[in-house]
């Protein structure tokens, strides 16, 4: 990602859960969306276990965009 001009966002989403968080330097509101990391470095843990943890997060983001966009009009 390069470097962004704060001035042009109007909205700042993070997801972070278990780690720092990344820092905006912004007027812009913000919306802490924290859940935990879909992945794992648990070799123990299957593909497809694995991959319905990406789903899973997936499906919970694409929730909450709907439920913003329909708050935003």
């Amino acid at each position: 990602m390069g470097v962004v001009d704060p001035a042009g966002v109007d909205l700042v989403i993070v997801l972070c859960a278990e780690e720092s968080c990344p820092v905006f330097f912004g007027a812009a509101p913000r919306l802490d969306w924290s859940m935990p990391d879909p992945d794992t470095k648990d070799p123990s843990v299957p593909e497809d276990a694995r991959l319905e943890r990406f789903r899973v997060a997936r499906d919970q983001i694409a929730a909450q965009i709907g439920a913003l966009a329909a708050a935003r009009g």
